[in-house]
């Protein structure tokens, strides 16, 4: 089915209307898709759109199929980008994941003014260098190392802004991918039920896990062993 172009209310209803008009079951879809930019907002967002998303689909009997997002990004920059988008990135993959979104699209790898995570040359004022993978594009490689081959078991929202998401590999693997949504620092103790000892950074740099870890706006994965 075409993706739709958005998971607003207004494009929401407009494919419940459609879908009502085509019949009990529209007989032409093998995957679900739409277009998830969030245009500055919180990552953390398109759970909740994702949800309302699904509802139209149960309604019209198409709840079964595969859920892409087709294109998305944080959308349009005017200055370099920086750790402030690549946490975005970082959180957005993350969220998909956890709301079962199978197939993403990012929009657009090297792309001077949206969604940039190569710098090419020209690129006027919004890179300062040119040919560089930029930060978010940092950011892309590392949720890839963390998410391909883990099952994301779930995501926890706190209060405060912490999220933490529990991760799972064969070979008694867990850990949890943690973050602050709000960008305040929230202290977390090291909880002792999972076993874990070390951490990545967001540059996926393996640390010690200390007994009580300062979570920001960049998420860090806190594991039981190195995987």
């Amino acid at each position: 089915m075409p993706s739709i172009g958005s998971l607003d209310q207004a494009s929401l209803g407009w494919l419940d209307s459609f879908l009502t008009t085509a019949g009990a079951s529209y007989p032409y879809a093998d995957i679900v898709s739409f277009h998830g930019y969030e245009n500055g907002s919180l990552p953390e967002n398109i759970a909740a759109q994702v949800q309302s998303f699904r509802q139209i689909l149960k309604k019209h009997g198409l709840d079964n199929l595969q859920l892409w997002n087709t294109e998305a990004s944080w959308g349009s920059e005017s200055s370099a980008v920086n750790q402030n988008q690549a946490s975005w990135l970082m959180r957005y993959h993350a969220i998909q994941a956890a709301v079962g979104v199978s197939r993403f699209v990012w929009y657009a790898y090297d792309n001077c003014d949206w969604g940039t995570l190569w710098s090419i040359s020209p690129c006027g004022n919004t890179q300062a260098t040119a040919n560089t993978q930029t930060s978010p594009g940092l950011a892309y490689g590392v949720i890839e190392t963390w998410l391909i081959g883990a099952v994301l078991a779930r995501c926890d929202h706190y209060q405060n802004g912490l999220w933490a998401c529990e991760l799972k590999r064969n070979g008694n693997y867990n850990a949890w991918m943690v973050w602050s949504s709000t960008g305040a620092n929230v202290s977390v103790p090291t909880p002792k039920a999972f076993g874990l000892t070390v951490y990545r950074d967001w540059r996926n740099n393996l640390n010690t896990l200390p007994p009580v870890l300062t979570v920001d706006l960049m998420p860090m994965l806190l594991e039981n062993h190195d995987f």
